[in-house]
């Protein structure tokens, strides 16, 4: 692989990450009006989305040198993992999530209980173990797209797709400011077209993630049926895209008008001076 190949593969393998801390941000814009707090949310989330991905990609790795035939299963169990977050963050985004933890018989789940114990210790951090911890599950994905790669360009990958997502969490950061500056001002502040604003971006940053981690998914899936000898014109990262697009398209046409009235509710309660509401615990890659 080129120089140029692999920057672009460690470009979009952190993109989609990117999207989820960036609209998770946005979603806490009322909490960025601190200079500490914006640094420690950049660096924070960058050094758990190095180390995370790293974890699951070596349970692979070391599955695979014990014992080969394991390789298909490992990919199976990625695509399982990936599979449950994309419907969970589907439900999550069209408010089905919502609506089920409000049944009176739901129960805590363990990770969700240890995130509120971390929150009694350091708010920002529960926070970004929500949205880091399921990064481990992107190293189970990232096998799938890099057996060519030598070791030292396996491991550089790792920090690099964590800078990627820094400067999701920086950007987000900068967007927050600008809704708070917004806010301050004494008159003159349009609040409905702010909360707007916040539910574009917030869908934006949605649509990006379903289509990048997508195409994890199918690239795990291609792998648990087809790991050897695939055709030379076969180009499974292109058919993964496509497929990606393709579902991606679907679930926007099934779920998409419920996804663009809750994310704009929530939005309009960020602007209206309440805390987005949290189902469950999010999340990611």
């Amino acid at each position: 692989m080129s120089l140029f190949g692999y920057l672009l593969t460690n470009l979009y393998m952190g993109i989609g990450i990117a999207a989820d801390v960036y609209a998770a941000t946005l979603g806490s814009f009322r909490e960025f009006s601190d200079d500490k707090y914006r640094r420690d949310w950049v660096w924070r989330n960058t050094l758990t989305h190095t180390v995370f991905p790293l974890v699951g990609m070596y349970m692979v790795v070391a599955g695979i040198a014990v014992w080969r035939p394991l390789q298909s299963a490992l990919f199976l169990f990625g695509a399982v993992l990936l599979g449950l977050f994309l419907r969970h963050l589907v439900r999550d985004k069209s408010g089905a999530d919502c609506e089920e933890d409000e049944s009176p018989e739901q129960e805590e789940g363990i990770l969700a209980r240890l995130i509120r114990r971390v929150e009694k210790i350091d708010p920002q951090w529960a926070l970004v173990l929500g949205v880091s911890i399921d990064a481990i599950n992107s190293g189970f994905a990232k096998a799938a797209d890099t057996q060519d790669w030598s070791l030292p360009w396996l491991l550089l990958s790792f920090p690099l797709v964590g800078c990627v997502v820094g400067a999701g969490a920086l950007a987000g950061g900068q967007k927050a400011m600008w809704f708070l500056r917004f806010m301050q001002r004494p008159s003159g502040t349009d609040v409905t077209a702010l909360a707007k604003r916040l539910s574009k971006l917030e869908f934006g940053a949605f649509v990006v993630e379903l289509f990048v981690l997508g195409y994890f998914f199918w690239r795990s899936v291609a792998n648990v049926f087809v790991p050897f000898d695939v055709p030379e014109w076969v180009d499974s990262r292109l058919v993964a895209w496509g497929v990606s697009g393709v579902t991606s398209v679907a679930v926007l046409f099934v779920y998409g008008e419920d996804i663009v009235r809750n994310i704009d509710k929530e939005a309009a309660e960020s602007f209206a001076g309440g805390r987005k509401k949290t189902c469950g615990v999010k999340r990611h890659h």
